[in-house]
C-alpha cells in the first residue's frame, strides 16, 4: 500500500497544538553511527579482551561449548538456542588451533554483537526520525553502561539485536503496508526464536499486532501468511532437521521451562547466605513445595496447582523486586542512572500518546510483552535489557518532550515532583546509588531551565528543545563517569595463560585425552580444555560417605576434578569428602601458589 495512505503513525505536529509538538526530527548519517560505535568501543575497550574469569561462568560457557560441539556435528535441540551455538561456531573457526580459543572467540563474538546492538537501536530510531533524531538514542546508548551488562550473556544480546531488527521491519510494514517488510520481520523473529525461546511469544505478539492494526483492511489472511510462512520454514525446518538427524523430535521447551521454574524458587528469594547458589538451591526448594518434576510430568501448571499459595507469594515477591532489578540493569554501578533512563522512557510513552501516534505506541509497548513469561520462571537483570533498543528510543523521545511541550510550567512541576518522589524513595531505602544521581539530575535540570529562560528567549523552539535534550545527555554522562566498571577504565590487553584458572585449563588439556569427563562446579576451565564437563551439583551433596562419592565419580567415568573457590563455597560437604580422598583415590595434578585452584586426578588404576 502506498505511503500516502498510511498517516496514522505520522501525524504532523501542527495537528496537536499545545502538546508535545516538535521533538527533534532529523537524521543521523551512517558515518556518525560508525564514529559513535568506535567511541563506544574505545570507552569499553577492556570488555572486548576477556580473560577466562571474565566469561560468565555458566551460561556463556555452555553457549560457547555448544558452538564447539556444533563444529563436530552435534546439533543442539531447539530449546538449547541453536542460533547462539551457530554464532559461536563461526567465531571459533579462526581460533580452533589456539589453546586460548575460548577467549579469542569470545572477544570476536562480543565485538560483533556490540555492533549488532548499536545498529538495532539505530534502525528503529531511523524509522521514527519524523519524531526524534536517531542521534539522540545513540548518544544515550553511548553514555550509559547498559550494553556491558547484556553483553555478558550472548543469548540475551543476540535476541535483543534480532528482535530490534524485527521491530524495525514491523514499523516499516505498519507505515507502508508492504508485506515484504513483514516477511523480513518474520525472518528476524525466527532467528530470535532460535536464540531464545522467548521468540515463540514474540511471534505470537507480532501476529496479534498484524490482526489488530491491519485486520480492518480485509487483507488479514495474506499478512498472517506472510508472517507465518518464514517462521514455519526456519523454526519448523530446524526442528525437523534435528529430528531427522537424531531420530528424536523432542523440542525440549517443556523441560527447559520446568527447569527454569525450579531455579526461580531460589532466585526469587536470593541466596540465604554467600555460600549458596540460588539457581542450584532452587531445585530443592521447589521440590519441597511443588513436588518433583516426575510428579508433575514436567508441567509447570500442574506444579502450581499443587501449591498455588506458595506460587502467589513467590510471584508477589518477584513483582516487588522488579523495579530495583530494572534500575540496576540500565544503570549498572549507579542504580539512579537506570532509574532516570526508565523515567525518561515513560515520558516518551506519554509524549507519543499526546502526539496520537497510536500505532507506533501500541507496537512499542506490545513488543516486549514476552517478558511476562518470566513471572512463571524468574527475572534476572539481563532480561530487562532484552527490549533495550525500545527503551533507549523512548527515552530519547522523552528527553526531547521535556523541553518541547508548550506548557513548560506544568512540565517542570511534574518533572520536579517525579524527581522528588524518587529522592524520597531513595532516602527511605537508604540507597545512595539511587539518591546521588537523582539529586544531580534534578539540580542539572533546574540549571538547564534557568539558562534556557534567561538566554534562550531569542532561539527557535526547536533549537531550545535540541539544546535541552543534549543537556540531558550531558547530565547522564556525568553520572556514568562514576559508575563505569573497572574493566572499562584505560586498559591493557591481558596476557593469557597467566591466571591460575587458565593454567589449570592448560594442564587439563595437556594431561587428559580429548573427550575425558571432568567434574567441576565452574564449566569454563573444563570447556577451554576441550573436555566434557560433569556438574558436581546438586546430587553429590546427598552422598553420606567417601565410598559413595567415589562411586558417583566412577559411575560418571570422571577422570579429574577441578576445584576452585566457588566450588568450596557452594559445596563445602563435597569438598570435604574430596579432601579425605586426597593421597589415596585422588592425587593433586595442579595447584596454584595460594592453593585456591586445584586439579585432582583419579589414580590411574581407577580411571
Amino acid at each position: 500500500m502506498p505511503n500516502k495512505t498510511r498517516t496514522s503513525s505520522r501525524i504532523p505536529d501542527s495537528q496537536t497544538p499545545g502538546k508535545s509538538n516538535v521533538f527533534i526530527p532529523g537524521d543521523c548519517p551512517p558515518i556518525c553511527v560508525a564514529l559513535l560505535i568506535a567511541l563506544g568501543f574505545a570507552l569499553t575497550f577492556r570488555a572486548f579482551f576477556p580473560t577466562l574469569t571474565d566469561i560468565w561462568s555458566f551460561d556463556e560457557a555452555y553457549y560457547l561449548n555448544n558452538g564447539r560441539l556444533l563444529l563436530h556435528g552435534e546439533f543442539p535441540t531447539y530449546a538449547s538456542n541453536p542460533l547462539v551455538a551457530a554464532f559461536w561456531a563461526l567465531a571459533i573457526i579462526p581460533f580452533q588451533e589456539s589453546p586460548f580459543w575460548l577467549m579469542h572467540a569470545y572477544a570476536l563474538g562480543r565485538i560483533i554483537i556490540f555492533i549488532f546492538l548499536w545498529f538495532g537501536t539505530y534502525v528503529i530510531s531511523r524509522e521514527l526520525k519524523h519524531i526524534v533524531s536517531p542521534l539522540m538514542p545513540l548518544l544515550l546508548l553511548l553514555v550509559t553502561p547498559s550494553l556491558l551488562s547484556i553483553l555478558d550473556n550472548s543469548s540475551d544480546a543476540l535476541f535483543a539485536a534480532l528482535s530490534a531488527f524485527a521491530l524495525w521491519q514491523f514499523l516499516r510494514f505498519s507505515a507502508t503496508g508492504l508485506r515484504k517488510h513483514l516477511v523480513i520481520c518474520a525472518v528476524f523473529i525466527s532467528m530470535a526464536a532460535l536464540c531464545r525461546n522467548d521468540g515463540l511469544l514474540l511471534f505470537i505478539t507480532a501476529l496479534i499486532l498484524v490482526i489488530l492494526l491491519h485486520g480492518a483492511r480485509g487483507k488479514t489472511l495474506g499478512s498472517v501468511a506472510a508472517c507465518v510462512a518464514p517462521f514455519a520454514v526456519i523454526v519448523g525446518g530446524y526442528i525437523a532437521l534435528v529430528g531427522l538427524l537424531s531420530g528424536e523430535f523432542e523440542v525440549g521447551t517443556k523441560r527447559r521451562l520446568y527447569d527454569a521454574f525450579e531455579q526461580g524458587q531460589g532466585v526469587a528469594y536470593g541466596p540465604l547466605c554467600e555460600a549458596e547458589n540460588p539457581y542450584v538451591e532452587g531445585y530443592a526448594l521447589a521440590r519441597d513445595l511443588y513436588g518433583t518434576p516426575e510428579d508433575n510430568n514436567y508441567s509447570v501448571l500442574k506444579a502450581i496447582r499443587r501449591n498455588p499459595r506458595a506460587f502467589l507469594q513467590r510471584i508477589t515477591h518477584v513483582i516487588l523486586q522488579m523495579p530495583a532489578q530494572a534500575f540496576v540493569a540500565y544503570g549498572k554501578g549507579l542504580h539512579g542512572t537506570g532509574a532516570l533512563l526508565l523515567l525518561l522512557a515513560v515520558r516518551g510513552i506519554v509524549a507519543l500518546a499526546r502526539r496520537r501516534a497510536w500505532s507506533v505506541l501500541l507496537i512499542m509497548l506490545a513488543w516486549p510483552l514476552h517478558l511476562l513469561a518470566y513471572l512463571v520462571t524468574f527475572f534476572r537483570e539481563g532480561y530487562f535489557l532484552l527490549p533495550c533498543a525500545i527503551v533507549f528510543v523512548l527515552a530519547a523521545i522523552g528527553s526531547a518532550a521535556l523541553f518541547a511541550t508548550i506548557n513548560q510550567r506544568r512540565e517542570r512541576v511534574i518533572a520536579c515532583a517525579v524527581m522528588l518522589g524518587l529522592i524520597i524513595y531513595a532516602l527511605g531505602t537508604v540507597n545512595k546509588r539511587l539518591l546521588a544521581p537523582a539529586v544531580v539530575f534534578l539540580l542539572g535540570l533546574s540549571i538547564i531551565w534557568i539558562l534556557s529562560d534567561r538566554y534562550g528567549g531569542t532561539l527557535r523552539h526547536s533549537v531550545r528543545t535540541s539544546i535541552g535534550s543534549y543537556g540531558i545527555v550531558f547530565l547522564l554522562t556525568l553520572q556514568s563517569l562514576f559508575c563505569r566498571p573497572a574493566r572499562c577504565s584505560i586498559p591493557s590487553i591481558p596476557e593469557l595463560g597467566t591466571a591460575p584458572n587458565e593454567q589449570a585449563a592448560l594442564f587439563l588439556a595437556s594431561h587428559l585425552p580429548a573427550g575425558s569427563n571432568v567434574a567441576s562446579y565452574s564449566p569454563a576451565p573444563v570447556i577451554m580444555a576441550r573436555l566434557d564437563y560433569i556438574p558436581i551439583f546438586p546430587e553429590p551433596r546427598k552422598l553420606t560417605s567417601r565410598r559413595d562419592l567415589l562411586g558417583w565419580l566412577l559411575t560418571r567415568d570422571v577422570k579429574a576434578i577441578y576445584v576452585d573457590e566457588l566450588f568450596r563455597r557452594c559445596e563445602p560437604g563435597v569438598c570435604k569428602g574430596l579432601d579425605m580422598m586426597r593421597g589415596e583415590e585422588l592425587e593433586v595434578g595442579y595447584q596454584d601458589a595460594q592453593h585456591d585452584i586445584q586439579v585432582l586426578l583419579l589414580r590411574p588404576e581407577l580411571r
